[in-house]
C-alpha cells in the first residue's frame, strides 16, 4: 500500500487514480492465488545470477585483451596475418596470454 501511496504523491492532482487502485488490487489477488505459497529458492537464484555475471565478465575481458593485442600489432608494425587466423586459434593464444 505504501508503493501506491508515493506514487499517487507523484501523479498530478487532476489525475485520476482509480485504474492505479484497481491495478494494484488485481495483482495483488493474483499473487494470493498462484505465487503466495511458493519459497523462492534464493541459493540458486543468486548462483544462476553470479554464472551469468562471470560469463559477461569472461567475455568482456577476452574482448579487451583481443583490443589490446589489435593496438600492440599496430603500434609494432607487426605482420597483418594475426588477423586472418582462425577464431580458436587467436582465443587460444589470448587464453595462454592471459595466464
Amino acid at each position: 500500500m505504501l508503493t501506491l501511496v508515493v506514487m499517487v504523491m507523484q501523479l498530478d492532482h487532476s489525475a485520476s487514480v482509480e485504474s492505479l487502485e484497481k491495478m494494484t488490487i488485481y495483482f495483488r489477488q493474483l499473487y494470493n492465488i498462484f505465487l503466495a505459497h511458493e519459497k523462492p529458492d534464493c541459493v540458486s537464484l543468486l548462483t544462476n545470477h553470479t554464472r551469468t555475471l562471470m560469463a559477461a565478465t569472461a567475455s568482456i575481458t577476452l574482448d579487451v585483451s583481443a583490443l589490446k593485442i589489435s593496438m600492440q600489432v599496430r603500434t609494432t608494425s607487426c605482420s597483418v596475418s594475426v588477423f586472418s587466423m582462425p577464431f580458436p586459434t587467436c582465443f587460444n593464444i589470448l587464453e595462454n596470454t592471459r595466464n
